[in-house]
C-alpha cells in the first residue's frame, strides 16, 4: 500500500476554489490565495530594485557611489563602490541623508549618469 500520491493539478485563476477527485475516498480542495489587479496578475510578488547612494571608503579622499539593492524585509549596500572593477575600494558605511550630487569620484558619477540617477555634467554645467 502507498503512503503518499504523486500527480498533477492546474493551478486555479487567483480567489478561485477548484474540487479535485484523487479517488474513491479522497477529494481535495485547492484555493488559489494570490491577490489580484485589474491586469489578472499576482501582486503579491516583490520584485528587488536597486538605487545608488553615497558611500564613505576607508582612507579616500574623493566621495563614491554604492548600489544598494531593496528586498522586502531589508535593504543591502553592496560590498564594493561603483568604480571598483577589481574589488579594490570597499564601502565603510552609507551616508543615508547625502545627495548624490555629492559624489566627487569621476568613475562613480560616470556610471550614475549611465543609469540616469544624475544628471550629465555638461547638463549640470549649463544650468
Amino acid at each position: 500500500m502507498a503512503t503518499f500520491l504523486t500527480f498533477t493539478i492546474p493551478k486555479p485563476d487567483p480567489g478561485e476554489v477548484v474540487e479535485h477527485e484523487l479517488g474513491h475516498d479522497l477529494t481535495v480542495l485547492i484555493k488559489n490565495t494570490a491577490a489580484m489587479n485589474g491586469d489578472r496578475r499576482a501582486t503579491a510578488i516583490f520584485v528587488p530594485y536597486t538605487t545608488y547612494e553615497v558611500v564613505d571608503v576607508r582612507g579616500a579622499a574623493v566621495v563614491h557611489a554604492a548600489a544598494v539593492t531593496h528586498h522586502p524585509q531589508r535593504s543591502r549596500v553592496d560590498k564594493w563602490t561603483l568604480c571598483s572593477l577589481r574589488k579594490s575600494r570597499r564601502v565603510d558605511r552609507r551616508r543615508r541623508d547625502a545627495s548624490l550630487e555629492e559624489v566627487t569620484c569621476c568613475q562613480c558619477r560616470r556610471r550614475l549618469e549611465k543609469a540616469g540617477v544624475l544628471a550629465p555634467a555638461a547638463l549640470a554645467a549649463a544650468s
